[in-house]
Formats: structure tokens, sequence, C-alpha cells
């Protein structure tokens, strides 16, 4: 993947690798998610990764959060995130915990640019359905 960084192009190896193929029935079967600090966040309920989170999503990331539920219509919904996914960043600040999502969450204003384990995605504000 290439980009651009600080005014500096970047370059990054990406490995893109399968969704479990029982995440939809496991979601399905009741193993629903936290919300953030005061509930969703534009839509986002996420939660910490240990490794029963691991195991239920199939993930391999040991520091961030994982997206545990999308609320239909929000700007998570609308931005492509899906359960499973891991955010790693928000607006180029580091996310190793949910604690760290609620800080930041708190205090971001207009749109969002969330890094994705699997690339980035900007989360419009006022994009609610």
């Amino acid at each position: 993947v290439a980009g651009i960084r600080d005014k500096k192009d970047i370059t990054s190896d990406v490995t893109i690798a399968a969704r479990p193929q029982d995440l939809e029935k496991r979601l399905q079967a009741g193993e629903s998610g936290e919300g953030g600090p005061e509930g969703a966040w534009r839509g986002l309920n996420v939660a910490d990764i240990d490794p029963a989170t691991a195991r239920k999503f199939g993930i391999r990331e040991k520091e961030g959060v994982v997206v545990v539920d999308v609320d239909s219509g929000s700007a998570a919904d609308g931005s492509g995130i899906v359960p499973g996914d891991v955010i790693v960043e928000m607006n180029r600040q580091k996310v190793r915990t949910k604690a760290d999502f609620g800080r930041i969450a708190q205090g971001a204003r207009g749109d969002v640019l969330l890094g994705l384990s699997r690339g980035f995605v900007v989360l419009k504000e006022g994009s609610e359905k």
C-alpha cells in the first residue's frame, strides 16, 4: 500500500486475511459486544482485545480495540466498518485499549480518520441516516 503522511511518500506491506466463515453465526448466537464508555460512538461498539475476544473474532492483533457491533444506519455502518475490525489508530493517535478509544473519541470533532488493521476509513461527522 502506498500513501502520503506528513507530506512524505510512504509504503507499507499489508496482509489481507479471510474473515472466519462462522463470524456471523457467532454474532447471531448472542455473543454481543460492549459499547464505549458511554455506549456506541458514531455507531461503534468496541471491546479490548483479550484471548477470548481474539478467538471469537479470529484476530491476531494484540493491541487496539475490536469492533463488536455496528449500529445500522450509523456513520460507522456507512463507512464499511464491520464487527471483527480492529481499530489501531484514531486521528493519528494510537489506540491500544478501550480506554484510549474513549478518551480520543471524546475529543474528536468533525470527520475522523480511523486506522484499522486492514486499512484506513473516514467517519464523517453527522453522516448518520
